[in-house]
């Protein structure tokens, strides 16, 4: 949850935030690989330095292509993209 009560999901292809309560408050904040085909965003946790990490995997077993997005900031947002042969949340 951030400092301003919204929590952030990882949904297929984005992020976003939003706030418990309020069904207008949905703001998608990145896309996730929109340029690699057969990519989603996988699982998401926060680390022990309360940054959250998101990996992504490919459909195919045999395509070992994806990104682990990490972000760093909420307020302002900052967000970094790490490419990845494989990607996992708990690796970084």
């Amino acid at each position: 949850m951030t400092s301003d009560d919204r929590l952030i999901f990882a949904f297929e292809k984005g992020l976003a935030f939003y706030k418990p309560g309020d069904t207008s408050s949905m703001e998608r904040i990145a896309d996730f690989e929109l340029d690699i085909e057969g990519t989603r965003m996988n699982d998401g946790r926060v680390d022990p330095f309360g940054r959250f990490l998101v990996g992504g995997y490919h459909s195919d077993p045999e395509k070992l292509v994806s990104s682990m997005y990490v972000v760093f900031e909420f307020k302002p947002f900052t967000l970094s993209r790490y490419h990845r042969s494989h990607s996992n949340t708990g690796t970084c």
